[in-house]
């Protein structure tokens, strides 16, 4: 008779089963950028706030991508455009993003101050999914 260890086969450590779970969890949470084709998003994403004027340069083939953005979650889109100027909490857990096109007042241009800079606003839903872009004042 074998008097050995007496830990049944069934009751190995929760730690073998939680691990796979763990890195399936920590790979799907990775965000990839939004792929718009012909945009240069690195150049969008450095001119913060609009001050350098980049951001304006580039509106026509951002007007042409734009719709690319819909359905992609709000970490994509910081992923692809930078982290918002500006972010606006809504009702019902929705928010919105928006970008400076033009200098915004921050940019410390006198005249900017008295005016509404153009700027493009990213709806999202309650789940962090962008449902519309809007270009606008």
């Amino acid at each position: 008779m074998h008097t050995g260890d007496k830990t049944p086969k069934n009751n190995r450590k929760p730690l073998s089963f939680i691990f796979p779970l763990l890195l399936i969890a920590l790979l799907s949470s990775c965000h990839k950028a939004v792929e718009l084709p012909g945009f240069d998003a690195q150049s969008w994403e450095n001119d913060r706030q609009g001050c350098k004027g980049i951001r304006k340069e580039n509106l026509e083939s951002f007007k042409e991508v734009k719709e690319l953005l819909i359905g992609h979650s709000e970490m994509e889109v910081a992923k692809t455009l930078g982290k918002p100027d500006i972010i606006d909490l809504g009702q019902r857990h929705t928010k919105k993003g928006l970008y400076f096109v033009e200098p915004s007042p921050r940019c410390g241009n006198v005249e900017n101050e008295r005016m509404s800079p153009l700027m493009v606003k990213i709806e999202y839903n309650s789940m962090g999914n962008a449902v519309q872009v809007i270009i606008g004042r």
